[in-house]
């Protein structure tokens, strides 16, 4: 199955939607995802530790959660270059 390549601003959108679904990440936001470099076909070409904020949740209890949504989207999804998106 081919990834679907989406813009920064797609991805972060669709992981704080699948976020927003599990009570122990309510009230944590994703801000920001950053591309890899040479990732080889058929790689994530963005890396799963993303930036985030929380409130109401301590952050070290919300990344373990936020890291395996982010790795679970990383099979579906590619960052799509600024000119191809």
């Amino acid at each position: 199955m081919d990834k679907k390549l989406i813009d920064a601003g797609q991805l972060i959108a669709i992981l704080n939607q699948r976020l927003r679904a599990l009570a122990d990440t309510q009230g944590c936001r994703v801000t920001a995802v950053s591309p890899l470099q040479g990732a080889g076909t058929g790689m994530p070409n963005w890396s799963s530790n993303v930036s985030f904020v929380t409130t109401g949740v301590p952050r070290d209890r919300a990344m373990p959660t936020i890291r395996r949504v982010a790795s679970m989207v990383q099979r579906e999804y590619n960052l799509a270059s600024p000119n191809k998106a």
